[in-house]
């Protein structure tokens, strides 16, 4: 369903039950003397993306998935993001892993794991395409200085 850098997010692993994602555009306010505020178009701001699901560890994967993901996301690394259709959605952060243990063996170890996992999205496919080409240009430049 997902490809969280070297996570998997589907039915074999940690599989996502939904996928929410939030686009926000920046439109402040402009002041103007006798009349209304103005509004002026300043950029896309970051996406927001939330996958919920549940796991079953006795069923499949086991219970490192989620401490491994946290790991990951202590590095503060961008992680490249491709949805079940092989779309490639740029670079994402995680920023939050919710969990809740429920229905435990006698042992103490969970039947039933309900997790979020919150991303924000660091840079989309069409920044990453403008920074190569910048660099390129760059590069082509600095050959001919």
């Amino acid at each position: 369903m997902f490809v969280l850098g070297p996570f998997r997010l589907n039915i074999d692993t940690l599989p996502p039950q939904e996928m929410a994602r939030t686009s926000s555009y920046s439109w402040p306010e402009i002041e103007r003397v006798g009349a209304a505020p103005s509004l002026q178009f300043t950029g896309k701001g970051a996406d927001t993306m939330t996958l919920p699901g549940v796991f079953y560890p006795h069923y499949k994967g086991g219970l490192a998935q989620l401490p491994a993901m946290r790991l990951a996301a202590e590095q503060g690394l961008p992680l490249p993001v491709i949805n079940g259709y092989g779309f490639f959605l740029g670079l994402w952060v995680i920023e939050g892993i919710d969990e809740t243990q429920s229905i435990f063996f006698k042992d103490g170890a969970p039947r039933k794991v309900d997790f979020v996992i919150s991303l924000k999205q660091y840079a989309s496919p069409t920044d990453m395409v403008k920074l190569a080409v910048t660099g390129a240009l760059g590069a082509i430049s600095r050959l001919f200085s």
